[in-house]
């Protein structure tokens, strides 16, 4: 990327941060349920729940801590245990108010709201922070409402709405300006004096607080047992959205060249960042392979012997599934592609059951890789370096992180340390109690299966090869030119007598001397025409002898390939002119040159290569030990060798960002999908590629765009950039994907329009 362009892209990240930064989630509330059982408790009823999470009112910014806990502990009788942290929100401002603020201020409406954007009692705090349960404030947790400040620096502008730009790190120096003054603190002490500050900085009389100060909340447990078991995630009460720090972290490793072009991937994420500004500027990254019935039949039959070629079919498969789609296989030839073309792919799928069946297979693929990588070494130990990292970092390259909503489908879920911590004491140390005593012969079964499937791929690549020599034509077509050989072979032999009878002539014109017909010049200049008119015709001869020998050849190639074709009469299709022929007729395609026996083996490799890993790991000191050494840092080292067990781990978007914040190098995992990612802003995932080495963005090309809080909608039309108006519409991750993806489908009334590889024909 030139200077020019990372310039741009820094612009762009900056943007994202700012959006980010205003993306301020509402106050929490209590549950009803909660509501609930602490009346029933107040009431001196048994109650079943364990845990209650307590909200208590502050009528003024004043607060003694111990007597409102005290206080609790003799009302909340049962539950005498509480959590580490008090979390106060303070100050109050109603949300639809705000809106209705923007909309006259900001010139968004005609004229004033009447409606409500949020439910009635949607609210933000003014700001928030924690300490201990003494009081004692915990520094760096001091939250300023990002949208009250981003009002109260437009309110003091001299060009209100015009060319408008907010500076995150303004924001930041007064965020470091609070934790100094909070710094070891106590809120006795330190709550009205800054109550009063921030009000009157930064809220305006519009959005005077009525009623409380605001409120504290915290976590009360029957007992110890509990609150150590708890893994509740804490409601968000961030002032800013979750992804601001990870954003923070990938701008600073792109800003000082840590993501950069000398990789593909690197590359390709610096283009998902300039999306939309080249699209605004209708240039393409790089050709494109629109997979469509509107595309000429050479071009899709290049695709699909390119795609679907045998040797690019991944070595595993999970038994006891379905075969997937030819479609399908596409995309996971694609995905696990070796040569590394395409490490960002999108996909469009509006079916679960599709979606799934691609990502199993990668991860099939992956288990496979992994193993036979390992078992290059005769024992698992010799597979780490002193510092216990993989001698070989090519095994990083097959650990599989999914981000999903779902909770069900893949080998491990982790949403944070609490899972890690539960998984590795509960399921993998106790592994290392079994005792493998046939780890030689697992690991030369192994080899010896995965030595039996490259044997047999190489043989069915022979048909792949047979194939793309034969023409887009029938067979019987084909068939035909193969039964006009002979007579073609007659009239090359008819040609090669009458070229070597032509040659006898010249050579005889040539030889002649000068006496008798040709003794004068006009009759040695009729001589010389003639022989000139005599090579003319031998050079015809010849061109045309040479087009009729490559003809002889081409189709005699012909029946050589219909040859090797007939000896699998196990193949159920192939890339073949009848292929083509589903394809354009839109019908589902069959998936080429997979036999039932080539499928068998694919999947007794994938049962060895699971059987291996895990007499891998379990007989690894070195994995032992760093397991039992597990401090509660879900850092790199531990996470690629997790990968070993669990191939694949699932996350949620919003988890992700902590769950792997130890594990910050770059490439730390091999292959990102992401499901659903039409309901992600871009900037949400840019971290997880930042950790990935292939990514895979997935999502239905008529899903719903991503949500912004109505405020931070309004704020930023009124930031006006080159670079950044093509921004303010509420892009997808999925959309920044496609548009790098060479692979595709094309769309919209001019057909301009690009989106991800198609599941389905189009």
């Amino acid at each position: 990327m030139d200077l020019i362009s990372k310039r741009q892209a820094l612009e762009i990240l900056e943007y994202w941060k700012f959006v980010e930064l205003l993306r301020q989630s509402n106050t929490p509330e209590p549950s009803d349920e909660d509501r609930m059982v602490i009346g029933e408790i107040l009431d001196g009823k048994k109650v079943s729940k364990d845990r209650i999470e307590v909200f208590r009112t502050l009528d003024d910014p004043e607060i003694d801590p111990g007597v409102m806990l005290e206080k609790d502990s003799k009302d909340l009788k049962g539950f005498e245990v509480t959590g580490d942290e008090l979390t106060f929100c303070i100050g109050k401002v109603d949300r639809n108010d705000l809106c209705r603020y923007l909309d006259r201020y900001m010139g968004s409406a005609s004229e004033e709201r009447s409606g409500n954007i949020y439910p009635i009692g949607s609210a933000i705090s003014w700001f928030s922070f924690k300490t201990d349960l003494e009081g004692t404030y915990i520094n760096g947790s001091f939250r300023l409402s990002p949208i009250l400040w981003a009002i109260s620096e437009w309110n003091s502008g001299t060009h209100q709405n015009l060319n408008y730009r907010l500076n995150k790190a303004t924001y930041d120096a007064i965020i470091r300006e609070y934790e100094h003054k909070l710094e070891g603190g106590y809120v006795k002490s330190f709550l009205r004096g800054i109550y009063s500050d921030v009000g009157s900085k930064f809220v305006r009389a519009d959005f005077e607080n009525n009623g409380s100060a605001g409120f504290v909340k915290y976590v009360r447990y029957k007992d110890e047992d509990i609150k150590r078991e708890d893994h509740t995630l804490e409601k968000n009460v961030q002032a800013y959205g979750p992804f601001i720090k990870d954003l923070s972290a990938f701008t600073d490793a792109f800003a000082d060249g840590r993501i950069n072009d000398k990789d593909l991937f690197g590359k390709n994420v610096g283009e998902y960042i300039m999306s939309a500004y080249r699209h605004s500027l209708g240039k393409p990254f790089s050709a494109r392979i629109s997979i469509s019935t509107d595309e000429e039949r050479e071009s899709m039959r290049k695709f699909f012997e390119y795609a679907l070629d045998i040797k690019r079919v991944p070595l595993g498969r999970i038994p006891s599934v379905d075969e997937v789609p030819c479609m399908s296989q596409a995309a996971i030839n694609l995905i696990t592609d070796e040569s590394g073309i395409t490490p960002l792919f999108s996909i469009n799928v509006t079916s679960e059951e599709k979606r799934r069946a691609v990502i199993d297979e990668v991860i099939a693929s992956a288990v496979v890789r992994k193993a036979e990588l390992l078992a290059s070494y005769e024992n698992a130990d010799s597979a780490f370096d002193i510092s216990g990292r993989f001698i070989n970092d090519k095994v990083n390259d097959y650990g599989v992180v999914v981000v999903t909503d779902e909770f069900e489908g893949y080998d491990r879920r982790l949403l944070d340390k609490n899972d890690v911590s539960d998984y590795i004491a509960n399921e993998l140390l106790p592994m290392f109690e079994e005792k493998i005593s046939d780890y030689d012969l697992i690991r030369e079964d192994l080899l010896m299966q995965c030595k039996k499937v490259r044997n047999m791929r190489n043989t069915i690549s022979n048909l792949c090869k047979a194939q793309k020599i034969l023409p887009d034509h029938p067979r019987k077509k084909i068939e035909e030119d193969i039964s006009n050989l002979p007579s073609y072979k007659a009239e090359i032999k008819a040609l090669d007598k009458e070229i070597d009878a032509l040659e006898d002539e010249i050579r005889s014109l040539n030889g002649s001397r000068k006496t008798g017909l040709f003794f004068s010049r006009k009759a040695e200049d009729a001589k010389k025409s003639m022989i000139s008119e005599r090579q003319r015709r031998l050079e015809d001869l010849k061109a045309d002898m040479e087009n009729k020998n490559r003809k002889y050849l081409i189709i005699k190639n012909y029946r050589t390939s219909l040859d090797t074709i007939d000896q699998y009469e196990d193949i159920a299709a192939s890339v073949d002119y009848d292929f083509l022929n589903k394809f354009y007729a839109s019908e589902e395609l069959p998936n080429p040159w997979l036999t039932p026996e080539y499928n068998d083996e694919r999947e007794k490799l994938y049962i060895l290569a699971l059987d291996f890993l895990k007499a891998f790991f379990v007989t690894s000191d070195t994995i032992r030990m760093t397991l039992e050494n597990y401090t509660g840092t879900l850092d790199s080292d531990l996470l690629q060798k997790l990968f070993l067990v669990s191939p694949a781990i699932s996350t949620t978007v919003e988890a992700s960002g902590k769950l792997f914040r130890e594990a910050g190098e770059r490439g730390t995992f091999g292959q990102l999908f992401v499901e659903n990612a039409n309901g992600l802003q871009p900037q949400m995932i840019l971290s997880l590629m930042f950790r990935s080495r292939k990514a895979a963005i997935m999502g239905d090309p008529k899903g719903s765009a991503p949500d912004l809080p109505y405020e931070s909608e309004i704020i930023k039309k009124a930031i006006h950039s080159e670079h950044l108006n093509c921004y303010k519409t509420n892009l997808s991750a999925k959309f920044c994907a496609d548009f790098v993806n060479p692979y595709g489908v094309r769309f919209g009334k001019d057909g301009k329009e690009w989106a991800g590889f198609p599941l389905d024909n189009f």
